[in-house]
């Protein structure tokens, strides 16, 4: 065996496969317990994760386990989520993102979830609401803090109704944000459907996003015509109105379809009025609860 110099009063010696503790008595040296390495290492690490926020009781990836949707596993001292619907055998966490999704660190969680603020997981199929792994809510998390056990949740803002959906109704019970997000509209608690909506922060009172939290409609900028340097024509193609006039202007039957300018190109319309935009997945909130 090969001695481990440890100055405490206890002495561990190395054996092959095995890590042997003796115990100093007066009479000497007595053998207390043999653990595997493997054992000594998860002590080691959940006791000094236990202090910074450690993974709980979450078990580590196995190659030989295939696992379903939503299971919590850890890799040294990081943890992931399963995502997908199909076969998640032998697939490692870390290069396989189509199936696992990296749980984030205790620290980044604790302050998601007191700034209330949606995150989006970008392009990952847990978010992605046109796809077959998309999860509108899922375990997001499991730490212990100071000998205390939390779970983190993720909840998608997609417009679920909440009244009647145990599942969503036992993550959200008590949320401090619970009212914003999902308001109570006859009896009824339906999440807000947030896609479409851009953050934004909050104006003062000339602008138009006052409440923290509010969503804000589409809108145009008010504005009115005037006859240009050319006629205005109704839909039959009479001209109607001269130049530079507009007495007959409440005769316009309408305006017709948007043409192009020889400029800006084909017009394009649709039921919002936006910019230039990239698509990501479904914002979410985190939610934790002490277990």
């Amino acid at each position: 065996m090969i001695p481990i110099n440890l100055y405490e009063p206890n002495e561990a010696l190395q054996g092959e496969n095995l890590i042997e503790v003796f115990q100093q008595t007066s009479g000497g040296l007595r053998r207390e317990k043999k653990l595997s390495l493997t054992t000594l290492k998860d002590f080691i690490i959940g006791s000094i994760l236990s202090r910074i926020g450690g993974v709980g009781t979450v078990p580590e990836w196995s190659d030989i386990t295939n696992y379903t949707a939503m299971t919590l596993v850890r890799v040294d001292d990081a943890q992931y989520v399963t995502i997908n619907t199909s076969t998640n055998l032998n697939k490692p966490p870390l290069a396989n993102p189509l199936h696992w999704f990296p749980v984030p660190s205790w620290e980044t969680l604790k302050t998601q979830f007191a700034s209330g603020l949606p995150i989006s997981l970008g392009m990952s199929p847990i978010c992605d609401r046109a796809g077959g792994d998309y999860r509108q809510n899922s375990i997001f998390g499991k730490y212990t803090v100071n000998g205390t056990s939390y779970t983190a949740y993720r909840v998608a803002l997609d417009g679920t109704v909440v009244t009647g959906n145990s599942t969503l109704e036992t993550i959200l019970s008590g949320y401090w944000r619970l009212d914003l997000y999902a308001p109570e509209v006859g009896g009824v608690r339906t999440l807000i459907d947030i896609g479409d909506y851009v953050l934004t922060p909050q104006s003062d009172s000339s602008g138009d996003a006052l409440t923290i939290g509010e969503l804000v409609v589409d809108q145009f900028q008010g504005h009115t015509f005037r006859p240009g340097d050319a006629n205005i024509f109704n839909a039959s193609g009479v001209g109607i109105i001269a130049s530079g006039t507009d007495s007959q202007l409440g005769q316009v039957e309408n305006t017709g379809d948007p043409v192009a300018d020889n400029d800006n190109g084909t017009p394009r319309t649709g039921s919002t009025t936006h910019g230039k935009r990239f698509t990501v997945g479904v914002p979410h909130i985190i939610v934790i609860k002490e277990d």
